[in-house]
């Protein structure tokens, strides 16, 4: 019985962290990151098209890295 009321409690105190505007706060800024991870992605493209190949997958490696979607160095 106490197992279940663990796992209940954990479950309420997700949802109740879930809707916390601190996870409001932490989706912006997923956002503001991705765009950013967007915009340094295109660069790298664009300097690659211009055949500057270092200079591009840098900046493709570092919007891997800024992105939140995938590997990202803030979480």
């Amino acid at each position: 019985m106490k197992a279940i009321d663990r796992v209940h409690t954990g479950y309420i105190r997700g949802v109740a962290e879930a809707t916390s505007p601190m996870e409001v706060k932490t989706t912006m800024w997923d956002t503001i990151l991705w765009i950013a991870a967007v915009v340094i992605g295109i660069f790298g493209v664009l300097r690659i098209v211009q055949r500057d190949f270092v200079y591009g997958a840098v900046l493709i490696i570092v919007a891997l890295l800024v992105g939140p979607a995938g590997v990202s160095i803030f979480t």
